[in-house]
């Protein structure tokens, strides 16, 4: 409330929220952040951009005698439920298809269906599916 000086009146004004207040998440163990709402309010177009800042951060926290696993929680982009069920069960058509296909063509050998299959990740995403299952482990 401000007060008018020449009316000796109370006056209201609207409150102003900063963009971080804005963001603000409360549970049961405190308030949070999302990082990803708090790279768009910090002006960061793209994630990996921002993920760059969380890990320096993480070092500074680090460096500075804080456990870092109280400060920072993990992140990841989840996608909602029901699409990631949809999806899956797209994949799993899709692979049993695919193993119907080679079959008829002759591919019947586990090894020989294994390096079909890490020829197709190969072309996909220019990685072997060793390659991918070191990334994730």
């Amino acid at each position: 409330m401000l007060v008018h000086a020449l009316e000796g009146k109370a006056m209201s004004q609207p409150a102003r929220i900063s963009p971080f207040e804005a963001i603000r998440h409360e549970d049961d163990q405190g308030e949070f952040w999302s990082a990803r709402e708090f790279a768009t309010v910090l002006g960061y177009v793209q994630w990996r951009n921002f993920v760059e800042v969380i890990e320096k951060a993480k070092s500074s926290c680090e460096n500075s005698g804080q456990i870092v696993s109280h400060h920072f929680a993990g992140f990841s982009k989840m996608i909602d439920l029901p699409k990631r069920i949809i999806l899956r069960d797209q994949i799993a058509q899709a692979n049993g298809q695919l193993a119907e296909t080679l079959t008829d063509i002759g591919v019947v050998e586990q090894q020989d269906f294994a390096a079909f299959h890490n020829h197709g990740w190969q072309g996909l995403y220019t990685i072997t599916v060793r390659q991918l299952a070191s990334h994730w482990s």
